[in-house]
């Protein structure tokens, strides 16, 4: 018997025009209740902005059982928040959920998204498997221990924001030297593109022998490598991902921390 997809997967948003559009793409099975989701469902994806998380777990607490796998893509949102969220609801520690927590970019849209997960204590080898095929689906996926997400959110998840801003300065470069925006738009495209292809279809792994595969004595990409050195290229990416990494740190820090000033 062949399963659609779009059968087995029940939808569920506040927002009716994201209703619409998941009807659009061709989903049949769209509710207009949460608590239909959380009452019926064994896996539940919690896909919300991480301010509204602490509502929809106490308004659906009572359906959540030791059974329940939570699959939670809420950023800044840690696998002990939405345990103790579920404590603060239930005080029983032994009917805790299995929970997944998951961070995937925005290149899933296009089936090349860089996602990584964790899971708490409750999960088993199945659980972790039913997100890994479905993830696989997208790109590719790696399990980390929880401690690594914040260094992982801002590497895959911030990343594809500093690609866009060098190809942003590459077009800039381009219009300045004399070339016409729309020409400079496909060209940045392409190399980057074709670079990225190269590298990860190359048996090199040293990106640095890639680099000097292309870079000829005393010729124009040492040169401009030369300028990119001078100012301080590699530190500039280096402090943006640390310091996106700390960001992430603090975001989570705080959130445990009103929590529990709060209750």
């Amino acid at each position: 018997m062949k399963i659609n997809s779009k059968d087995i997967f029940y939808l569920y948003d506040s927002q009716q025009e994201k209703k619409e559009d998941f009807k659009r793409r061709g989903f049949s099975n769209i509710t207009n209740c949460e608590e239909n989701i959380f009452s019926s469902a064994k896996i539940i994806f919690i896909c919300v902005k991480p301010d509204t998380i602490e509502g929809l777990i106490k308004r659906n607490s009572q359906f959540i059982k030791e059974k329940t796998l939570l699959i939670s893509i809420a950023a800044g949102i840690s696998l002990e928040y939405i345990e103790q969220l579920l404590l603060k609801e239930t005080h029983v520690r032994s009917s805790l959920p299995k929970i997944i927590r998951i961070m995937a970019n925005h290149l899933c849209l296009i089936g090349e998204s860089a996602s990584v997960y964790s899971i708490n204590s409750k999960c088993n080898m199945i659980d972790e498997q039913i997100v890994v095929t479905l993830l696989k689906s997208v790109g590719i996926i790696k399990k980390i221990d929880e401690k690594q997400m914040n260094e992982f959110t801002a590497l895959a998840g911030s990343g594809p924001a500093f690609v866009y801003y060098f190809a942003e300065a590459l077009i800039d470069a381009a219009l300045k030297n004399g070339i016409d925006v729309n020409t400079a738009r496909d060209y940045v495209t392409q190399v980057l593109y074709g670079a990225s292809k190269f590298f990860k279809n190359s048996k090199e792994k040293n990106v640095s022998s890639l680099k000097y595969a292309v870079t000829t004595p005393n010729g124009t990409t040492i040169a401009g490598l030369a300028q990119l050195d001078k100012n301080r290229f590699k530190h500039a990416i280096n402090e943006a991902i640390t310091h996106a990494t700390a960001k992430g740190a603090q975001i989570e820090k705080q959130k445990m921390k009103n929590f529990k000033s709060k209750f």
